[in-house]
C-alpha cells in the first residue's frame, strides 16, 4: 500500500506487509554503475528511476535557491556602493555584484542625465513649469510608455532634449499617445506635427484630464485615416495622410460671446502641407441645454492608432527655435502665446474636472442634492402658497430651459413656507439666478411662449448656500442622509 513521504517520516517504521517503506541501504556499486545511499541517511524520495534520487534532489533544490545574477539596485554606481553582507542568506558571488555595478556606471554615461529619472523626479521637476508661461513642447508627464529621453524601447518617447520629437517604438495594442504644452483658453493658435515617417495617428486638441491613448468627449482630433474624431464618435472630414514629411497643422479660434449674457465657444480646424481642410469641430457651451458640454482650456494632443505604421513625428510651433512651416494668417504659434490666452495647467485641470463632474451628474444626484454647493442655491420671498411645480416653471422660465428633468430641481424647505432649495445640474444656472437678485433685476428676461401662457411666472429672490437659512441647512443635510 501506498504510503506519502510525509507519513513515512512521521510513523519512524517500516512495514511488514509488502508495502514500500523507508529503508536505508548500504552504498554499493551496482552493474550499471549507478550507486545507492548507505545506512547513515534516511531516503525520503519516491524511488521513481529504481533507485534512491535524495542527493540529486537537494543538490537541484540548491541550485534553485542560489541566485544566478545576484540583484543591483539601480542607486549602486561602483563597487564600493555593494552592501559587504548579501541580503539572501545563500552565498553571493560579489565578483559578479561588481561587475553588475560597472555595467550600470557604463549604461549612465552612455544614456543622457535625464534618462534615470523616475515618474515621480519628473513630477518634481515639472509640477513648478507647467503653470509657467513659456512652457512648450511635450508634457513628459502626459505620455504613455516609459518616460525618458532616449532611443530605449517603449511606447511612447520623446528624443530630443527639446521635447519636440516623439517616437512609438514598440507598437501598441491599443491607442498610445502623447500631449503637448501649453493649454490655451482664449485667442487664435496653431501648432503643426511634422512626420518624420510614415504614421497612422491622430492630430488635435483636448482637456487637460483627457489621457493620452483615450479620447472621451473632451478631445478632438484629426485620423490619418481622413476622418475626424470626438470621443469615441468618427465621421468622415478630409483626406488622408500618413507619409513622412506630411505636416498636419492644428487651429484653435476660441469665439468670445457678441452680448454680456452670451457664451464662449471653440471653432476648431485643419491643414495639411499648407491647404486648409475648414473647420472641423464647434464646441460651445449651450445653457438651454445644460446636458451639453461646454468647452474648456485645450492643448495639443497626438494619438498612436492600434494598428498601422507607428509614429515619428516633430512638434512645430510650441517654441520659437522651431517655427511654423505654414503659418495662418490671423493665427500665432503656442509660442507667441500671451499671458491673457494662457491657461495654467492647474487651472486646466480644475476646468476639464469641473465639467466631467457635470456631465456624470444623473437626476437622481439632483433629486438627493449630492453635487457640489456651487451648484445649490436657496429660494426665497416667493408666496407662501406656491406649489413647488410653479415654482420650477418660474425658474425655468428665467433661465430659459424648455426642459428642465435632470437639470433643475427644487424643493420646498417646509409645507407653507417661502423658502426653497434649488439644485442646478450646471453652477452657471445657479451664478444666474444669484447675480439677478443682486443686481435688483430678476425677471426681466422674457420667459418662453408656452410658459408666459400657462401660469404667470412667481417673483422670487436666490442666495448662495454658504447664506441660507439654518432651517434650509438641517433640512439638506436630511435630504443628504447625511
Amino acid at each position: 500500500m501506498y504510503q506519502p513521504p510525509h507519513m513515512r517520516q512521521a510513523s519512524g517504521e517500516a512495514s511488514s506487509s509488502g508495502s514500500r517503506a523507508v529503508v536505508a541501504r548500504k552504498r554499493t556499486a551496482g552493474s550499471d554503475g549507478d550507486e545507492e545511499d548507505d545506512g547513515s541517511a534516511l531516503c525520503t524520495c519516491l524511488r521513481r528511476s529504481g533507485r534512491c534520487t535524495c542527493g540529486q534532489d537537494a543538490a537541484w533544490l540548491q541550485r534553485k535557491r542560489r541566485p544566478v545574477v545576484p540583484y543591483v539596485p539601480p542607486h549602486v554606481k561602483s563597487p564600493r556602493d555593494v552592501p559587504s553582507s548579501p541580503r539572501h542568506p545563500h552565498h553571493v558571488d560579489t565578483q559578479n555584484v561588481e561587475e553588475g555595478a560597472k555595467s550600470v556606471d557604463v549604461a549612465a554615461e552612455k544614456t543622457p542625465e535625464k534618462e534615470g529619472q523616475n515618474s515621480r523626479q519628473l513630477a518634481k521637476e515639472w509640477d513648478s513649469r507647467l503653470d509657467q508661461l513659456g512652457e512648450g513642447g511635450f508634457n513628459p508627464l502626459q505620455m504613455d510608455g516609459q518616460i525618458v529621453i532616449s532611443k530605449e524601447v517603449g511606447q511612447i518617447v520623446i528624443e530630443d532634449s527639446d521635447g519636440l520629437v516623439a517616437e512609438c517604438m514598440d507598437h501598441p495594442l491599443s491607442a498610445k499617445g502623447v500631449k503637448g504644452l501649453p493649454a490655451i483658453q482664449s485667442g487664435r493658435y496653431q501648432y503643426e506635427v511634422e512626420l518624420l515617417r510614415d504614421s497612422s495617428m491622430m492630430v488635435g486638441w483636448s482637456g487637460a484630464m483627457t489621457l493620452p491613448g483615450v479620447l472621451d468627449f473632451q478631445g478632438y482630433t484629426y485620423s490619418s485615416s481622413g476622418c475626424k474624431w470626438h470621443g469615441q464618435e468618427e465621421t468622415s472630414y478630409a483626406k488622408p495622410y500618413g507619409k513622412a514629411g506630411d505636416i498636419i497643422g492644428a487651429l484653435i479660434d476660441w469665439i468670445e460671446p457678441d452680448t454680456a449674457s452670451g457664451t464662449r465657444s471653440i471653432n476648431l480646424s485643419f491643414c495639411l502641407n499648407g491647404e486648409s481642410l475648414g473647420s472641423a469641430f464647434t464646441v460651445g457651451a449651450n445653457l438651454l441645454d445644460a446636458k451639453k458640454g461646454a468647452p474648456v482650456p485645450l492643448q495639443p494632443h497626438i494619438c498612436q492608432l492600434p494598428r498601422g505604421d507607428m509614429l515619428k513625428v516633430r512638434l512645430r510651433g510650441s517654441k520659437a527655435q522651431l517655427p511654423l512651416a505654414h503659418p495662418v494668417e490671423g493665427y500665432q504659434p503656442l509660442s507667441a502665446v500671451s499671458d491673457v490666452d494662457f491657461c495654467p495647467f492647474s487651472v486646466a485641470i480644475e476646468a476639464a474636472t469641473s465639467e466631467r463632474v457635470i456631465m456624470n451628474l444623473t437626476p437622481e444626484d439632483l433629486q438627493s442634492f449630492r453635487l457640489p454647493e456651487n451648484h445649490i442655491v436657496e429660494l426665497y420671498d416667493f408666496p407662501s402658497d406656491a406649489s413647488g411645480d410653479t415654482l420650477t416653471s418660474s425658474v425655468a422660465c428665467f433661465l430659459g430651459l424648455k426642459r428642465y428633468l435632470g437639470v433643475l430641481h427644487i424643493r420646498m424647505t417646509e409645507a407653507g413656507s417661502s423658502t426653497a432649495v434649488a439644485a442646478c445640474r450646471r453652477p452657471e444656472h445657479a451664478e444666474a439666478l444669484i447675480e439677478a437678485s443682486r443686481a435688483d433685476d430678476f425677471g426681466v428676461a422674457d420667459c418662453i411662449d408656452i410658459e408666459s401662457k400657462r401660469t404667470k411666472p412667481l417673483p422670487f429672490e436666490a442666495r448662495p448656500l454658504s447664506s441660507a437659512t439654518a432651517t434650509t441647512q438641517q433640512r439638506l443635510l436630511a435630504w443628504r442622509g447625511e
